[in-house]
């Protein structure tokens, strides 16, 4: 190949959208009297860029000349035309990602291999071909253009209820999540509870907790089931402020909680995982002055209190201390997350700035019989100060100071 182009040594976790798939498409070429047979594995469209990936190079990299050699370079047709890669990142799995500057995806794949670059040797081909070995593309689905796109979800929340004495254990994991609906039917999702089953309170039994394994989609009267043989999720779509909120049924089994001197058994409960999205990189529509100056006299608690604070609660009366993570919003709301042990709960509250008080909303029935939880905050500097007092049903009550700083 006459042009140079740049080598990135990377290992790369590519988040994909369009993507087509070969089965079988494959070619042998030589280097240095060594054959390699390499796999065409998928062509993907990556923030606008044509990704080609390849399977079979080996995992390390050849020298020649004191240079770091790329043993083949692999050229894709779009519309009749051949496209040069412009850059290849060499996987240390053996697998090179040529990268393309087109947004479409190829209907064939040809190598030119170190040694004989003047040879075009077919690697796939789209319409099934023999070269392709039986290529295939995703089906087109028939889905919601809102659907259509990357989103971001900064939590992940649950809710259980045991089928037997009607506790609830309900949780929010502040761990970011992201999920892509391509117009092609393929999908990707990065969303796992997999690696934290240990510290949940339930276990999962059939209930799927790891998306990443599914790559298509299929959407049936605001539905979406994940292929290949995966679960079907009810799909809420909010066109005022532009979420998507995906939900999911199940049954797992709660473990036995104990927490102090509260505690249940635990056994057979009804789930129901809740992840909310909002659309990727799309940044809010900037405010009108008057609009933004009337928002600023609206807002209910200063500017510095704004955000994500978290810190310990250290008790007064010797019980265990609590993690504590509290999120303000401008108008005086937000969210109050508290974990002990191995144990979470988060519950809306409310901040008000004349008084310094402070309320958190307790769900009837919740798990620890908490009654009540409120208090006072201050704002010291950069910390913001929490008095806490937790009253539970029985009228046991427990109290905290708690030191926290911002975080976002």
């Amino acid at each position: 190949m006459k042009k140079l182009l740049a080598l990135l040594l990377s290992v790369s976790l590519l988040l994909c959208a369009a993507t087509a798939f070969a089965d079988n498409g494959e070619a042998e070429f030589t280097f240095e009297n060594r054959t390699y047979r390499v796999k065409y594995v998928r062509s993907e469209i990556v923030d606008g860029q044509l990704n080609v990936l390849v399977t079979g190079f080996g995992n390390s990299l050849p020298f020649r000349n004191g240079k770091l050699v790329i043993i083949a370079w692999a050229a894709a047709i779009v519309d009749g035309k051949e496209v040069e890669a412009e850059s290849v990142s060499a996987g240390g799995d053996g697998t090179y990602t040529y990268l393309y500057a087109t947004d479409q995806l190829p209907e064939k794949v040809v190598i030119y291999p170190y040694e004989d670059s003047g040879n075009a040797i077919p690697l796939w081909e789209a319409d099934g071909s023999e070269a392709a070995g039986g290529a295939e593309t995703a089906p087109a689905v028939d889905a919601p253009e809102f659907l259509l796109r990357r989103w971001n979800a900064p939590e992940i929340r649950y809710e259980t209820e045991l089928q037997a004495g009607g506790i609830s254990v309900k949780g929010t994991m502040k761990t970011g999540t992201a999920i892509t609906f391509n117009a092609d039917g393929t999908m990707k999702s990065d969303f796992t509870l997999a690696d934290k089953i240990d510290t949940m309170p339930f276990e999962p039994g059939d209930v799927v907790i790891d998306f990443t394994g599914y790559d298509h989609f299929t959407w049936d009267d605001g539905k979406v089931t994940l292929l290949p043989d995966g679960p079907t999720l009810n799909c809420e779509y909010d066109e005022g402020s532009q979420k998507m909120t995906l939900t999911m049924d199940g049954v797992v089994t709660l473990k036995d909680q104990q927490t102090g001197a509260i505690g249940f058994k635990g056994g057979p409960a009804d789930f129901k995982l809740i992840l909310e999205y909002a659309p990727a990189g799309d940044a809010p529509a900037a405010e009108e002055p008057a609009a933004a100056e009337e928002a600023a006299a609206e807002s209910a608690v200063p500017a510095d209190l704004v955000g994500t604070w978290h810190g310990t609660g250290k008790p007064k009366n010797g019980s265990s201390p609590i993690d504590l993570t509290v999120t303000v919003n401008a108008d005086g709301t937000g969210d109050y997350t508290f974990a002990q042990g191995d144990y979470t709960e988060s519950y809306p509250f409310t901040l008000e700035h004349d008084s310094n008080k402070f309320t958190v909303s307790v769900p009837t029935g919740n798990t620890l019989g908490i009654a009540t939880v409120d208090g006072t905050w201050e704002l010291d500097g950069d910390v913001l100060k929490l008095d806490i007092s937790t009253e539970l049903a029985g009228g046991r009550i427990f109290s905290y100071t708690a030191e926290c700083t911002k975080t976002e």
